[in-house]
């Protein structure tokens, strides 16, 4: 008996299967990517926020320390100690904190030991060209408020009006 053995056994994959492989990574694609930019978003959001909130904090020590006042505990006095440049700008060059008004915030006490915010809304606006292009974060406080202060969002460059 003689046993034949093949010697060019072809293996791979066909046409269909390939066809099919590719079409699920294009589904998983088109799903994930919008999602990804997304979150991505709102990474850089709560980059700005956090920004804004470091600011607000060494703002409230000053005033605790010092009694506050108009040119005491003001916004752009405490950028070296939150860790940005004196002009607002963050380290890695994202960010520039500041009142949107173009007027310096101020921090100092009420009547009623709270404190005060005077000269616009803290913000943290996204420099041109860069990943937080037209990305603006604001925060708005009122003493006495329900709640005090309030987080406000804008992706369109424009000032925030809508709560984030």
């Amino acid at each position: 008996m003689i046993m034949h053995t093949k010697k060019n056994k072809q293996a791979g994959f066909t046409l269909i299967e390939l066809l099919v492989v590719i079409l699920i990574v294009g589904i998983l694609a088109a799903v994930g990517l919008p999602m990804y930019l997304g979150y991505a978003k709102d990474a850089r959001m709560s980059e700005g926020k956090s920004l804004i909130g470091s600011l607000w904090t060494a703002m409230r020590g000053c005033a605790q320390t010092t009694g506050g006042g108009a040119g005491v505990c003001d916004a752009d006095g405490q950028f070296t100690r939150i860790g940005v440049s004196a002009g607002g700008l963050t380290g890695n060059g994202q960010w520039t904190l500041g009142p949107v008004t173009g007027a310096n915030a101020s921090l100092g006490g009420t009547s009623n030991n709270q404190y005060a915010l005077n000269g616009g809304p803290l913000t943290a606006t996204g420099v041109a060209g860069l990943v937080t292009d037209n990305l603006i974060v604001a925060f708005n406080y009122t003493a006495g408020g329900d709640p005090p202060g309030i987080f406000t969002c804008s992706t369109a460059g424009t000032p925030p009006t809508a709560a984030c």
